[in-house]
């Protein structure tokens, strides 16, 4: 599943993302998918720095993460092992093992590491950080400032309350002109989202291709002007 996911292409909403963040028109994306593709178009979803623009609600499937002290991988450094059915240790666990030895202390086992995604009804382990990307996120929100939902039922409790902060702070009694924009196909805007939201029922593939051709329409520039900014974040793993 792992390969299947990570040899996909980006689709056309993942370009309208590199589109809009080389206009300079994009400050985050809060995503839900595992898959990782964010990355082919060039936002760094590995790193763990504070001011990515890119955070990966559920984490990815390019990666594992030690069952104990959390450590991160990339899962393309352990294929050999996994192809064979074996569990794996985490090097960091093992390392503080060796070091224990060495120290005459005694050693614990070390972690297994499993793939970094949120499993259903499991505790986000980047909670905290989310939260403290998200409140930040809030304290930025000016007038005329636009949050694109889409991809999403807006069911899951952790996601409910990311979108509550910023409704918050984009209603009209505080900031000017913002706008809330839901792409979906579904007949009906999920109650969670205020009155003056603006209901695009379209796939969201298409409603992707709409707006670039109105972004090209509008600064009249060509392909290849768009990619000029791109960098590529994918692993070493051939994604081809």
């Amino acid at each position: 599943m792992a390969r299947l996911s990570i040899q996909a292409g980006p689709t056309k909403f993942h370009n309208l993302l590199r589109i809009l963040d080389n206009c300079g028109l994009l400050h985050r994306i809060y995503s839900q998918n595992v898959d990782g593709l964010e990355a082919k178009v060039g936002f760094d979803v590995f790193s763990m720095e504070k001011a990515r623009r890119c955070i990966l609600l559920h984490g990815t499937i390019a990666t594992v993460r030690c069952e104990k002290c959390a450590s991160v991988y990339m899962l393309e450094n352990f294929l050999p092992l996994l192809k064979g059915g074996d569990s794996v240790d985490c090097p960091a666990c093992l390392e503080k093992g060796r070091e224990a030895n060495a120290s005459e202390k005694r050693a614990r086992a070390p972690g297994r590491l499993r793939p970094n995604i949120l499993l259903f009804n499991e505790p986000c382990s980047m909670a905290d950080e989310i939260a403290e990307a998200s409140s930040g996120d809030l304290d930025l929100v000016q007038n005329k400032h636009v949050l694109l939902i889409s991809g999403t039922s807006l069911k899951i409790p952790g996601i409910k309350s990311i979108l509550k902060g910023f409704i918050n702070a984009m209603v009209p009694s505080k900031r000017t002109k913002c706008a809330i924009i839901y792409v979906d196909t579904s007949s009906k805007v999920p109650s969670i989202l205020p009155e003056y939201t603006l209901h695009v029922q379209m796939d969201c593939q298409q409603f992707a291709e709409c707006a670039i051709s109105r972004i090209k329409s509008q600064l009249s520039t060509r392909d290849d002007q768009y990619s000029a900014e791109r960098r590529d974040f994918r692993p070493l793993w051939d994604w081809s």
